[in-house]
């Protein structure tokens, strides 16, 4: 009996031990730098400085602590208690409290793990790409105190229509760009329509910044790239369709600068190597969308918190890949889910505290099945108070739905497939 206690206290004893380590580098730290922030603050990232080592965090240890504490960083607003999402940067409560603690106990290095990779990469290294738009001249961002929002629009033309199964948008080095939303309209039909649907932007002509309106309709293309994103490869047989003479449009947001500076970045596509059977397509429900309008009419008076609900059908089944809210500077929080004839739901996306300034498409680890009927809803809660520290007009003024971004907008846009038995296996990124 004597030897069976004295090995338990032993046993005690070594898992006390393993408990009280002192958090150091390369027991902790490295691992959670390399999960949450590397994929942006590395030498190429769009980040203003790189977090891949040691010496490189300890420079930078108290804006780490500061926007850490502050719930700023990493940039991730979906809510990972009612859906996930690729790409996913999370910080838990623990992990917070040990780079803190980590910072205050005077940054320890601690031994290196056998099995430990070197942070001195460059980051993942971008893939050869079939065909790259680029624009002929870097865009010139003035310093500013406030975020920049540009529209670019660029024609292109390729040898003939093609399908690709992957697109990576490439910002470049110190690019300032935070997300990106992404179309490309078919230039054949826009001219033969006559009719548009408009929407006013600040628009860079390689010189200057001007207003002026572009066409919503007949989108061939729409995507997303939110910064730390990874390319998105879609599964065997499901792809794009790209126009032989297309209008790419970016919508762009950039920071705060102190100084002014020039932006790159380009977007890669490959062309799909096996045959393609379902084409994916953009879905928007919600104002200005044709897909249902929020309810009550999206007017939102002076000094009023209100909440918009949707409750509008799908036309037929889907299968979702990704889902990308939006909203401007009166948005506090948005939630979606799609509710099933039998009181089932199947949920979509929850942000409990809406930054303008980091949306973008977030894609689903496997894909999700919608059926017609089941209706897409949503429950957002706008604040046109002066507690709203957002809020464009001071005081407060009466806004209405419009697409500047002193008006507001409530939307989700879903890309999807129409649905075959067995997709709910799949995943939204395919591995090859």
């Amino acid at each position: 009996m004597k030897h069976v206690i004295a090995l338990y206290l032993i046993i005690l004893t070594c898992i006390a031990s393993l408990h009280c380590q002192p958090v150091t580098y390369y027991n902790t730290i490295s691992h959670i730098f390399s999960k949450n922030c590397v994929s942006c603050h590395n030498t190429n990232g769009t980040a203003p400085f790189a977090l891949q080592d040691l010496d490189q965090i300890i420079a930078h240890k108290g804006i780490i602590r500061s926007v850490i504490e502050r719930d700023i960083m990493p940039p991730w607003r979906p809510d990972p208690n009612y859906t996930h999402f690729l790409d996913e940067r999370v910080l838990s409560l623990s992990d917070r409290q040990k780079i803190t603690d980590w910072i205050q106990q005077g940054c320890q290095r601690g031994v290196p793990e056998i099995s430990e990779i070197s942070q001195n990469d460059e980051g993942k290294k971008n893939a050869p790409a079939d065909l790259v738009l680029k624009l002929s001249y870097p865009i010139k961002i003035r310093a500013s105190n406030t975020d920049t929002n540009i529209f670019i629009e660029m024609p292109y033309e390729i040898a003939r229509d093609t399908v690709i199964s992957s697109y990576e948008f490439v910002p470049g080095h110190n690019s300032g760009i935070h997300h990106v939303f992404i179309s490309i309209q078919n230039a054949v039909d826009v001219m033969q329509s006559g009719i548009e649907t408009t929407l006013d932007g600040m628009f860079w002509d390689g010189k200057d910044f001007h207003y002026r309106s572009f066409s919503s309709n007949y989108l061939a293309f729409e995507g997303g790239w939110i910064s730390g994103q990874s390319p998105y490869i879609m599964p065997a047989g499901i792809g794009w369709r790209i126009p032989k003479k297309g209008i790419l449009i970016y919508q762009l947001h950039y920071g705060p600068s102190p100084i002014s500076f020039t932006s790159e970045f380009e977007l890669k596509f490959t062309y799909a190597q096996n045959k393609i059977e379902r084409m994916v397509s953009a879905r928007k429900y919600g104002s200005q969308s044709g897909r249902g309008e929020p309810y009550p009419p999206l007017v939102i008076p002076p000094d009023s918190v209100m909440v918009f609900t949707l409750n509008s059908p799908l036309d037929t089944d889907y299968s979702i890949l990704a889902v990308g809210p939006h909203m401007h500077l009166l948005g506090k929080s948005f939630k979606a889910w799609l509710l099933k004839p039998n009181g089932d739901t199947t949920r979509l996306i929850s942000i409990k505290d809406w930054n303008f300034n980091q949306q973008g498409f977030y894609f689903t680890p496997k894909f999700l099945k919608a059926n017609k009927g089941d209706l897409m809803q949503f429950e957002v809660l706008l604040d046109n108070t002066s507690e709203n520290l957002n809020n464009p007009n001071k005081p407060p003024k009466f806004v209405l739905s419009g697409n500047e971004t002193k008006d507001e907008m409530i939307q989700i846009s879903i890309l999807v497939v129409p649905y075959q038995v067995g997709d709910e296996l799949l995943h939204s990124r395919s591995n090859n």
